[in-house]
């Protein structure tokens, strides 16, 4: 039996994940709840996360906040893993106790560091000479949760914010679908961010 799973995400990541999810049937996709980011616009990005779904008959939800309608749907749904991609929408304590095997959330830095919004401009900001992605389980703490896989990635001479953001965005898809078999499968070993 395949794995129920939710999937909240937005910008072109988050429209890739699902689609590839669904094309190679790798799980039961029971819900995705997306909402249009400001980046959306401003980058031209060009795919319709809910036209998708709509296509795919995939139950879709167009919020950017927890509500309690929203909680009583996914309880019904009892899903084995949430996954947070790349969307700021904070999970309850309610939310991350329903799936049975947790929460997952990609986030584009090594952890523990720059954790929040944008991590890749404030890497530039602050002259590193690498970034990262860091695949983890969440708790109520924002980025704060035990890592399951981490890679860097370095950082280009004259690269700008956007350029790195549209990089670091590709990387972590790639990075997350090679991982998605071992998060599917628990076959990784959780390590407390330091």
């Amino acid at each position: 039996m395949k794995n129920k799973i939710i999937i909240f995400c937005c910008q072109e990541i988050g429209y890739l994940f699902i689609k590839y999810i669904n094309e190679n049937n790798l799980c039961d996709i029971q819900m995705v709840v997306s909402y249009e980011t400001i980046y959306d616009k401003l980058y031209g990005y060009n795919y319709n996360i809910e036209r998708y779904c709509i296509k795919n008959n995939i139950l879709f939800e167009k919020q950017k906040n927890i509500t309690n309608s929203l909680i009583s749907k996914i309880k019904k749904i009892n899903p084995n893993y949430i996954f947070s991609i790349y969307t700021r929408t904070i999970f309850t304590d309610e939310i991350l106790s329903i799936p049975s095997n947790g929460c997952i959330n990609i986030h584009p830095s090594i952890l523990p560091k720059y954790k929040g919004p944008v991590p890749t401009a404030w890497a530039i900001l602050n002259n590193e000479k690498q970034v990262g992605i860091t695949i983890h389980k969440m708790v109520k703490k924002i980025d704060d949760g035990p890592i399951m896989f981490q890679k860097k990635i370095k950082i280009f001479k004259n690269e700008n914010g956007f350029q790195l953001h549209k990089r670091v965005m590709n990387e972590s898809l790639k990075f997350l679908k090679k991982n998605l078999k071992k998060i599917l499968t628990n076959k990784y070993v959780l390590k407390k961010q330091k």
